[in-house]
């Protein structure tokens, strides 16, 4: 993973801009209009996507995988949320959306992991927002590589935690409280 991302990071710079391109004797640089950028983010999801799902079920299971398995073996609800309180004293939300992609997909590894692939892989998208109104889009652009080639959030994307699910939620707070500082709705406040 880090030679592939060091790859992309090297042959992306050359497409996000151009130093020192004499022509005219004037140093050019890309524009970021809204095409480019947007084939450019997508590009960057496309490839976050594939880190997170190339061999999602190649690994057997370790132990606090089987926590989230022991939580939702039984596929109810009421029972599920009653161990998690009892036993983890986590947030039901992430096993609730788990047993979901079990009941869908079946029980298997990729089953169990899929939610934290989803939630890591989204998460590329909101740390744009976060960069772009903070920044520009070339630093957006840059910190979405980033997050979409980071071996640490590949590996807490690809385990049936909610690790990636509290990034997801992190960063979505984020953006509702830089919202709400530009714009003071209640809406944004609720959503921070």
């Amino acid at each position: 993973y880090f030679i592939l991302g060091l790859g992309i990071i090297f042959l992306t710079s050359g497409v996000i801009t151009i130093y020192n391109l004499n022509i005219n004797k004037r140093v050019r640089t890309i524009k970021f209009k809204g095409k480019l950028v947007v084939i450019i983010l997508l590009l960057i999801f496309g490839l976050g996507l594939f880190l997170r799902l190339f061999n999602l079920d190649s690994r057997s299971l370790w132990l606090d995988e089987t926590f989230t398995y022991s939580v939702i073996r039984n596929g109810e609800i009421s029972s599920s949320i009653e161990r998690i309180g009892h036993f983890f004293g986590t947030p039901p939300l992430y096993y609730i959306i788990t047993m979901g992609s079990v009941r869908l997909l079946g029980k298997s590894e990729f089953s169990l992991r899929i939610p934290s692939a989803i939630f890591g892989s989204l998460s590329i998208f909101l740390l744009y927002m976060i960069a772009r109104q903070l920044y520009d889009r070339k630093v957006a652009l840059i910190s979405s590589l980033i997050i979409a080639t980071s071996v640490y959030q590949i590996e807490y994307s690809q385990v049936a935690r909610p690790y990636a699910l509290a990034l997801f939620l992190v960063l979505g707070s984020i953006i509702f409280l830089l919202k709400s500082i530009k714009d003071k709705g209640m809406v944004n406040l609720f959503g921070y």
